[in-house]
């Protein structure tokens, strides 16, 4: 038996979770940019490609409750094979889709597969993580996922630009299938139920069995570092554009190595110090980045910005992961991990609106500095989750 020090996070099952996370992401993502373009030359207006960007996220959010509820109960590797292969037939499906409501429709389901995707595959991660490491692999597990953000949109623009739509649509179909190719390879470690003699349990449909109340506390923590993150995202290029700052969009670059870096050891950290201790500095770097960014009258603020940000979000996101994991109990794990997303979902879905109603009303720096204010409620959101001693190291 090996001994709980020297257990390594790099078995089979975890390397071959890491190639899925990655290459299911990349299918996920290579639309972002090219999405709205499309719509836009089948008779979207501006207002309703908002309603098209907004739609995924919408669908991920209310996925989640039922992916936990599924990721505990049922075969997580049918649940995972399936989500990305019905990833292809939708994306597929967005060929045909020549009117608004089809597209929609199409996108919103999108959303669906994408919330059962991701809940499941993080819980499996954490499954086959040594407790006391859980930090360090959930930290790197996200790695995939931001190589896949990093690399995806220039992928897609690069293939429509060559090739046009159709041929986008079936490169990530084909995306899509070779994950879904990976996931019988997974050992049943990853299995919801163990082998062995099973108890029928009948239980009854309530708020408990599709959210986990243990984390909501750092589902709310989530929804607030993400809210920031996701605001400026939405705003920076426009932002750029007012100020008349010139390379704006190295801004993106900046943050996303920094998120990148932080995630080599940020896992370290969260395995060796208190989730309050990390998550008290992580909101003062993204408060930091909101000012200067709202002062900003040069690039050299914005990348300065996107440096804290990075550091940030970075290290932040996989704490709360973590310590969510460690909050709940072992049957409810695909719960808490959806509870978790879900947060994150709704940050994406109402910051941006909220962002928009401050920035039309009084401008680009009152709203950047409004969403300052969700850091500063997060400081009592850490402290009133701390009493969760599991979610403490151990």
């Amino acid at each position: 038996m090996k001994n709980k020090n020297t257990a390594t996070i790099w078995s089979r099952d975890f390397i071959l979770l890491l190639v899925i996370n990655g290459v299911s992401g990349l299918s996920f993502q290579i639309l972002s940019p090219n999405l709205p373009v499309y719509a836009q030359q089948i008779g979207f207006s501006e207002s309703l490609i908002g309603v098209l960007v907004a739609s995924l996220a919408f669908g991920a959010l209310l996925s989640r409750p039922f992916a936990g509820m599924m990721s505990d109960r049922m075969n997580r590797k049918k649940i995972c094979a399936f989500a990305t292969l019905m990833t292809s037939v939708a994306v597929v499906s967005l060929e045909l889709a020549s009117h608004p409501p089809l597209l929609l429709g199409i996108r919103f389901f999108h959303g669906v597969l994408f919330g059962l995707n991701t809940t499941v595959t993080l819980t499996m991660a954490s499954v086959v993580t040594p407790e006391n490491k859980m930090g360090r692999g959930v930290g790197i597990f996200g790695i995939t996922g931001i190589g896949a953000q990093a690399v995806a949109p220039a992928m897609g623009i690069y293939v429509v630009l060559r090739w046009g739509y159709p041929v986008l649509f079936l490169v990530t179909a084909g995306i899509s299938v070779i994950a879904a190719s990976m996931v019988p390879i997974l050992s049943d470690k990853v299995l919801a139920r163990k082998n062995g003699p099973k108890k029928t349990v009948r239980r009854k449909f309530s708020f408990k069995n599709i959210i986990a109340p243990e984390v909501l506390g750092m589902a709310f923590i989530a929804l607030l570092f993400t809210g920031v993150t996701s605001s400026v995202t939405n705003f920076m290029v426009l932002y750029g554009v007012t100020k008349g700052i010139a390379d704006v969009g190295f801004y993106f670059t900046v943050f996303a190595s920094v998120l990148m870096a932080t995630r080599f050891f940020s896992g370290n950290l969260t395995d060796r110090f208190s989730f309050r201790l990390i998550l008290y500095p992580c909101s003062a770097c993204c408060a930091g980045a909101l000012i200067l960014i709202g002062f900003a009258d040069s690039f050299s603020f914005l990348a300065a910005a996107a440096v804290f940000m990075g550091i940030g979000y970075g290290i932040s996101t996989p704490t709360i992961q973590t310590a969510a994991i460690r909050i709940a109990p072992a049957d409810k794990r695909g719960i808490a991990v959806a509870t978790i997303f879900a947060g994150t979902d709704l940050a994406h879905c109402i910051a941006p609106v909220l962002m928009g109603s401050v920035v039309e009303a009084a401008g680009y720096r009152a709203g950047f500095l409004t969403m300052c204010s969700l850091m500063i409620i997060a400081v009592p959101a850490v402290i009133l989750s701390a009493r969760k001693g599991r979610a403490e190291p151990g």
